[in-house]
């Protein structure tokens, strides 16, 4: 017999991000049973001086294919995003306020559809500060490493 779900715990459903609804479990697709996915997250830390325009970053996607489900930001003030990927796949077709796009670690934004991002594909994007002082923080892609 399989064991459940390590995320959902074999309910094949979590709590949406607005608590008041739920989601099908993105680790097993609503099956309620472990899946060949294990969670992963790529973290891209920053810092940016006052009013700093396109500033790239990026981080490779190792070891896996990475199917990612969230996203989310921490930060000192506010800043405006844009992000592809080494496929040609772009997210938004111009920098976009972060606060539209990421969610915050209490609510995280879930996409809609998941991404791929293929073995030793790179995710990578640039930065805009907006808040007319330094600023520092971090982007979280929430996902699944695949593991077949």
């Amino acid at each position: 017999m399989s064991r459940p779900c390590d995320v959902c715990q074999g309910h094949k459903v979590l709590p949406a991000p607005d608590q008041k609804s739920w989601v099908t479990c993105p680790i097993c697709d609503g099956a309620g049973q472990a899946s060949a996915k294990e969670l992963y997250e790529y973290d891209v830390p920053f810092n940016l001086a006052a009013n700093a325009a396109n500033v790239p970053f990026s981080v490779q996607v190792t070891s896996y294919d990475f199917e990612c489900y969230f996203w989310n930001y921490q930060s000192a003030g506010a800043f405006s995003v844009s992000i592809s990927d080494t496929n040609r796949y772009n997210f938004m077709n111009a920098p976009v306020r972060v606060e539209t796009t990421f969610g915050t670690a209490q609510n995280p934004f879930l996409m809609i559809k998941k991404h791929v991002f293929v073995k030793n594909s790179v995710i990578q994007g640039s930065l805009n500060e907006l808040s007319g002082a330094a600023n520092a923080g971090h982007l979280t892609f929430i996902g699944a490493n695949l593991l077949r």
